[in-house]
């Protein structure tokens, strides 16, 4: 067999016994007929003339049979090439970008960031599909970075993710940007250039939004779309507005404001191959722009009475070759595990949204306490130990603290009932992705919310769950598929637990304790885990007490890490929660742990 190239066609000259390979590659037979007499045949009309010959226009096609190649069908498929081996690898780019002093990207973040630069040059989007927990925040960040054209920004991303992309841009970018995120349904500030804003704000319909409106008159240097598997169905008002719509009333969306786009998302395919085609189409239009080809062609379309279906699926080896091809890179955890640590902790700030009061009325209920708190831990190092005043002084202290526990625990379970919405839609989120999840509370009634919204698809394990069924729950959440979140009181579930079905575990309250901390997460990084690191998400209300708490624990945690020198257990933080708002400065050391009836909820003191 020879391959050789007739304009930009690819020819197979081939023994009879080789056509069995040539038609499971792609490659078409040319046997002239009536289509080359009309001047319909494509390989005709690109120059291939003569009869009984194996062809094809598709190089990732030709790429199948690379070794039969001669060297100028070899050069017309070189860039094909390291694009593909670009796409699912960081082996091939050795290039650095810029980013900020004390951080740096890890290869194959460089990779991807390349890989976008790339289709940048080339005039095509990129679809940034890396496993979930691979890092593509920060990969979008640095095509910013790496582009000093780039002067306005425009981010679409899930409500709840709002302010965990404001705070990783302004840590992660190298120049200074007029940051805004969309909160209210009035027009963005035409002195924003760097905008955050979530997709339901983006609803072009019959009323009018000025939100959208002040958006699409403007021009964007760079569109990051977070979580674009939402776009799956094109036909949604929400779709529209963002990727246009070409049927029979073609508009342009907010993409045609920009002159890049990049789309993120861990499951670019979430449950069938037709929806990933509107985003595809978005970024590529001419490769996959065409629905209903695309459906023929890569998801089993068929016509029945009742119109075409395209629910299926087809041709899927050179669906992904033709993604990677083009505008998709994807990673798993697996190609870059010596480059991931084994824990990869994230804080997530939460917008208030309503909640602001609860929040704000316990800051004010801890400032109120902190000034006396010292003054009495003062007084106790300033005794002379075993001595009755000492004594003394240590009693005066802890029932100080009782009495400003029973205060601030009431409302802790305020917050943490309000931040449940936020904490469940964030979880959905990750569901959305597949896989299970772990997720930790302390007080009943919050974890009673979250055992309501996932019914039969969650165990729930507190300090009343009786033995026999904290094992059965273990059980079902282990090797039950249908079973998707194990829910559980951090201090019941902190020891001989094996939950290694999830790679995932979020805090929806903190422990002010790294040790509980760890155990909790050690529930699921133990022998047994299959994925090749863990992902512990701390979700906190941007600004809340549960901030302060967050930032210190990451601290502690980095310094036990160090002194174990461990390097497989070290711990990634791609997020540092900025300080809260508060009236004085807050205490480094807390002195005692108190517990409360709500499962054991900890307050820093």
């Amino acid at each position: 067999m020879r391959i050789h190239t007739v304009g930009n066609v690819f020819v197979a000259e081939a023994e009879f016994e080789e056509r069995t390979a040539l038609k499971e590659a792609g490659f078409w037979w040319h046997g002239g007929g009536q289509w080359c007499q009309n001047g319909k045949c494509k390989a005709c009309q690109a120059g291939l003339s003569g009869e009984k010959l194996w062809w094809t226009f598709k190089r990732e096609v030709a790429l199948r049979l690379y070794d039969y190649c001669d060297d100028d069908a070899r050069d017309a498929l070189q860039n094909l090439a390291v694009k593909l081996d670009a796409s699912r690898s960081s082996a091939l780019y050795d290039a650095e970008f810029p980013v900020p002093k004390g951080l740096s990207y890890y290869p194959f973040q460089n990779a991807g960031i390349a890989y976008a630069l790339a289709n940048r040059e080339e005039g095509l989007g990129t679809l940034i599909a890396d496993e979930p927990g691979v890092g593509k925040t920060i990969q979008a960040l640095g095509v910013v970075n790496a582009s000093v054209d780039v002067k306005s920004v425009l981010c679409i991303v899930p409500a709840h993710l709002r302010l965990n992309w404001l705070k990783e841009s302004q840590k992660w970018l190298t120049r200074k940007f007029k940051f805004h995120v969309v909160e209210k349904t009035e027009a963005v500030p035409k002195t924003a250039n760097f905008v955050i804003v979530n997709y339901d704000r983006l609803r072009n319909g019959k009323r009018e939004n000025p939100v959208y409106d002040s958006l699409v008159s403007r021009a964007w240097d760079v569109c990051i779309i977070d979580e674009c598997h939402r776009l799956k169905n094109p036909k949604s008002l929400q779709t529209k507005s963002i990727l246009g719509y070409w049927d029979k009333k073609n508009y342009d969306g907010l993409i045609h404001r920009a002159n890049t786009v990049l789309a993120l998302t861990g499951t670019p395919s979430p449950s069938r191959p037709i929806d990933i085609q509107a985003i595809a189409g978005a970024l590529d239009p001419k490769s996959f722009g065409h629905r209903f080809y695309f459906g023929k062609r890569y998801c089993g379309g068929y016509q029945d009475r009742f119109g075409w279906h395209f629910d299926g699926c087809s041709n899927s080896d050179e669906l992904q070759d033709r993604l990677r091809g083009s505008i998709m890179i994807r990673r798993l955890k697996k190609d870059v595990l010596k480059e991931l640590p084994s824990k990869i902790r994230q804080i997530i700030p939460l917008p208030l949204n309503g909640s602001s009061t609860a929040v704000k009325s316990e800051l004010k209920a801890y400032e109120a306490h902190k000034s006396e708190l010292a003054r009495l831990r003062k007084a106790v190092f300033g005794e002379e130990e075993g001595t009755e005043s000492a004594k003394e002084a240590a009693r005066a202290l802890q029932s100080y603290q009782r009495a400003v526990f029973t205060e601030i625990a009431v409302k802790r379970k305020k917050v943490a009932l309000a931040k449940a919405p936020k904490v469940i839609e964030h979880v959905d989120d990750l569901l959305d992705d597949g896989g299970k999840v772990v997720l930790f509370a302390h007080h009943k009634d919050v974890i009673a919310k979250f055992s309501a919204h996932y019914g039969d698809s969650a165990v729930v394990v507190t300090g009343d769950t009786p033995l026999k069924s904290r094992d059965a729950a273990v059980t079902r959440f282990q090797t039950d598929d249908s079973c998707k979140v194990f829910i559980g009181s951090l201090r019941a579930c902190g020891e001989g637990f094996t939950l290694t079905a999830s790679s995932r575990v979020v805090f929806a309250e903190l422990d002010w304790t790294p040790a509980a901390m760890r155990q909790g997460e050690d529930r699921v990084h133990r022998i047994g885990q299959d994925a090749d690191s863990v992902s512990i998400q701390l979700l906190v209300f941007d600004g809340s007490l549960d901030a302060q708490m967050a930032k210190t624990l990451v601290e502690k945690q980095e310094q036990a890490d160090a002194v174990l020198d461990n390097e497989q257990a070290r711990i990634k933080v791609p997020l540092v929660v900025g300080s809260p708002p508060t009236t004085g400065k807050s205490s480094n050391s807390p002195s005692t742990v108190v517990t409360d009836e709500f499962d054991a909820q900890v307050i820093p003191f």
